[in-house]
């Protein structure tokens, strides 16, 4: 019960954020670790699912690209800013975005694998307890050879929030291997950062 008002008031607390325009998260600008992947490296265009996808910044990029993809996000006001920017940009037809939980995709009719899977500062938002349910479901959505794109923000001795690289590889092992990963810094947050970058395990 703890977890769920937990994630309520954190819910809320991204309500109210995005209805008082305070998204300094919300850039307009692709990470160059996805745009790497397209234009240094030629990833052939097929499906894709951006976990938190905000206002779907990253989801229209990928489709100016030939890719099609769905978005989930928690937040309403968000999603239908990504609708907006779908429709205006011609990609209505090849994008989709949906309000609801990242962690009850089959609830909302999202089936599949997919070439390409993002959670781009989405995961490290959720109770310690859901993320071996919420990687196991993306390893589930992932194609075979499929590319999953984690972005999160590292706890240090002044800031617990995010998740260790240590608890990371914990719950990657049963499910994917580690390609590379990267530890910077997060402007915006002004905090610890990593990327990582994993393929699936053969029959996982």
């Amino acid at each position: 019960m703890l977890q769920f008002w937990t994630r309520l008031q954190k819910r809320r607390a991204l309500q109210r954020r995005y209805q008082s325009g305070d998204t300094p998260w919300d850039t307009g600008i692709v990470p160059p670790e996805i745009t790497a992947l397209i234009e240094d490296e030629g990833l052939q265009a097929g499906h894709v699912l951006d976990l938190g996808c905000g206002t779907g910044t990253n989801l229209i990029y990928l489709a100016q690209h030939g890719w099609e993809g769905i978005g989930v996000d928690l937040i309403k006001i968000p999603v239908e800013k990504a609708r907006q920017k779908a429709e205006q940009a011609n990609f209505a037809d090849s994008l989709t975005f949906y309000n609801g939980d990242v962690l009850k995709l089959a609830r909302l009719g999202i089936r599949g694998r997919f070439t390409l899977i993002t959670d781009i500062g989405c995961g490290h938002n959720l109770p310690n307890s859901k993320l071996p349910e919420y990687i196991a479901q993306i390893a589930n959505h992932l194609a075979d050879h499929g590319i999953f794109m984690w972005y999160v923000h590292c706890p240090t001795d002044r800031r617990e929030f995010g998740i260790s690289s240590e608890r990371v590889k914990e719950l990657i092992t049963p499910h994917f291997e580690m390609q590379t990963s990267s530890i910077g810094d997060d402007i915006v947050a002004k905090s610890a950062s990593a990327w990582y970058r994993l393929t699936k395990k053969p029959h996982s």
